[in-house]
């Protein structure tokens, strides 16, 4: 008994050590996405930036000075709305992974042989008599 209890132990063990490596993945690649968006976001506004004070030494009527001040206010639209949906497509593959490594992670240890060792009995509740154990 003892040897097996120390089997399934390591098993557990090995399992949640694989499960660690695969959240420690999933970070990294989060945080590399994270800021390659931030680092595409500062060169965009960067641009805009240096388009807009390019474009002002041209500038030689009120008229002209608004349409570049618009164009920069444009250009800024674009890369928010840009950002937003980024930030949008990597918040939703982001929860999709976390959520699968959880499913996984669960199901690994509810089908575990040494966890229902130690939890043969399930709690449920009854209407009539509050709790009750139903044992399996």
């Amino acid at each position: 008994m003892e040897n097996t209890l120390s089997k399934k132990w390591s098993s557990i063990a090995k399992d949640a050590f694989k499960a660690s490596k695969e959240l420690e993945d999933m970070n990294t690649k989060t945080l590399d996405k994270v800021t390659e968006n931030q680092i595409n976001l500062s060169n965009a506004f960067f641009e805009a930036n240096n388009n807009f004070f390019e474009n002002l030494l041209g500038c030689k009527k009120y008229p002209d000075l608004l349409a570049n001040h618009n164009k920069l206010l444009t250009t800024y639209s674009e890369v928010f709305s840009k950002a937003a949906t980024n930030a949008e497509e990597l918040m939703t593959g982001v929860k999709n992974d976390y959520g699968d490594w959880i499913e996984r992670g669960i199901e690994k240890s509810t089908s575990n042989e040494l966890f229902n060792i130690f939890m043969p009995a399930k709690e449920t509740t009854s209407k009539r008599n509050g709790h009750e154990k139903d044992i399996k």
